[in-house]
C-alpha cells in the first residue's frame, strides 16, 4: 500500500508595525532619529557596533538614525514592508519520493529534526491537489474509528491481520436491478440522498444503465436468480463485495437474498447496514450501541445515527491522511500534535486525488 506523502506548510509573515509619536526629531522625509525603543519594535534586531554610530542622546532618550521613515501631519512612520516568506518542509523520504535527485550540501544545511524524521526545506514548492489542515477529533470518536476501519480492538488474533483505510475516490453511481422490490430500493435511495447532502467528499447519484454504473444492488428471490458477482455465490442473506486498488473502491455488488428472510422490515434494517459499510468497507464494532449500523450484536432496532454520520465523515474528510495502515494513521495524528504543540501551526496533508 502507498502510504500518502505529508508535507509540514509554515507561512511566516512579517509586517513591521507603523508608529508615532508627537515630538519629530526630522520633519523632514529621509534620515530620522527616532527612539531606541521604538527601533527595537519596528526592526526586531539587536543594536550592531555599526548601529552604535547612529546613537544621538535627548535627555532621557536615547535615538538611533533611520532611513526610510516618512512625514504624515504630526506624525512619522515607517514606510512598511511587507515580507512574504514561504516554507515547507517535508520528510526526507517524501523529499526523494518528490524530486528524484539526490541531496546536496545547501540541502543539508536546511535540515530540522522533529521526532525520528528529518525534515527538508523545499522553497518555492508549489504541491499539487489541495492542501488541507489537519483536523482534531474527540478522542472517543477517534478509537471508535479505530476500530471500525483498522479493527484496532477486534480480540481474536485471526482478526490482526493488516487493514487499510479503504474508501471512494470517484462520485458512486448506483444501479438498481429490476429485481428489486420498490421499498427496498427506497431506503436506499432515501439514504443516498442525506449522505450526499451531508457530506460534500461522497457523491452518491442513479444510474438507469447498467453499463454507466459502479455500484450494482440486486436481488435474489424465487423469480430473481441472476447474480451480478461470482463473489456472492455463497450469500444467504444481505451481503455486498467491493472491488479496489490502492485503497480506492471502484466497484461494489450488493445482494440482498430473500429466499430464507422475508421480514421485510428486518430485511431493511439490514440492508441499510450493509449499505453504509459498503462505503468504506467497515467493519463491525461493540464500542456502539446496539441500534448502531456499525454495531457487531444482532438487535431488532438498527438506526442511522449521529455517530454512525460522525464516522463516515470523519472517514472522507479531507483533514486526514488517507489509504494508510493503522501505524501510520496514528503516527500522523501524533506528528499533527506535537507539530501544533511546538510551533503553533497545524500539520498540513496535501490530497493529489
Amino acid at each position: 500500500m502507498k502510504k500518502y506523502i505529508y508535507f509540514i506548510i509554515i507561512l511566516l509573515i512579517t509586517i513591521p508595525n507603523s508608529f508615532s509619536q508627537k515630538q519629530i526629531v526630522n520633519k523632514e522625509d529621509g534620515p530620522t532619529y527616532i527612539p531606541l525603543k521604538i527601533y527595537r519594535s519596528i526592526y526586531k534586531k539587536e543594536i550592531t557596533k555599526e548601529d552604535l554610530n547612529k546613537l544621538k542622546i535627548n535627555g532621557n532618550d536615547t535615538l538611533i538614525l533611520v532611513h526610510g521613515l516618512i512625514k504624515k501631519g504630526n506624525k512619522i512612520g515607517v514606510k512598511r514592508r511587507v515580507i512574504s516568506e514561504r516554507r515547507t518542509y517535508m520528510t526526507l523520504k517524501s523529499f526523494k519520493q518528490h524530486y528524484k535527485r539526490p541531496l546536496t550540501k545547501v540541502d543539508s544545511l536546511s535540515f530540522k529534526f522533529n521526532n525520528n524524521d528529518t525534515l527538508v526545506l523545499v522553497k518555492d514548492y508549489k504541491p499539487r491537489g489541495v492542501s488541507v489542515p489537519y483536523e482534531k477529533v474527540d478522542s472517543t470518536l477517534l478509537e471508535i474509528y479505530k476500530d471500525v476501519v483498522y479493527r484496532k480492538y477486534h480480540s481474536k488474533k485471526s482478526d490482526k491481520r493488516k487493514e487499510y483505510m479503504v474508501l471512494w475516490t470517484e462520485p458512486i453511481k448506483l444501479y438498481f436491478s429490476e429485481s428489486v422490490d420498490k421499498e427496498y430500493e427506497q431506503v436506499i435511495r432515501n439514504l443516498s440522498m442525506k449522505i450526499s447532502n451531508e457530506i460534500d467528499s461522497l457523491n452518491i447519484s442513479f444510474v438507469s444503465n447498467l453499463e454507466e454504473s459502479n455500484y450494482v444492488i440486486y436481488q435474489i428471490d424465487e423469480n430473481h436468480s441472476h447474480k451480478y458477482s461470482k463473489n456472492m455465490s455463497a450469500n444467504k442473506y444481505i451481503n455486498f463485495h467491493s472491488y479496489w486498488n490502492k485503497g480506492k473502491i471502484y466497484d461494489t455488488k450488493l445482494e440482498i437474498n430473500t429466499t430464507t428472510f422475508k421480514n421485510a422490515e428486518v430485511n431493511k434494517k439490514y440492508l441499510m447496514k450493509s449499505f453504509i459499510r459498503s462505503l468504506g468497507h467497515f467493519y463491525t464494532t461493540s464500542k456502539v450501541p446496539c441500534e448502531s449500523v456499525f454495531s457487531n450484536c444482532n438487535g431488532k432496532k438498527i438506526t442511522f445515527g449521529e455517530t454512525d454520520l460522525k464516522l463516515l465523515k470523519y472517514h472522507y474528510s479531507y483533514g486526514i491522511c488517507k489509504r494508510t495502515p493503522l501505524e501510520t494513521f496514528e503516527d500522523n495524528h501524533e506528528k499533527a500534535k506535537q507539530t501544533f504543540s511546538q510551533t503553533g501551526r497545524p500539520l498540513y496533508f496535501i490530497h493529489v486525488d
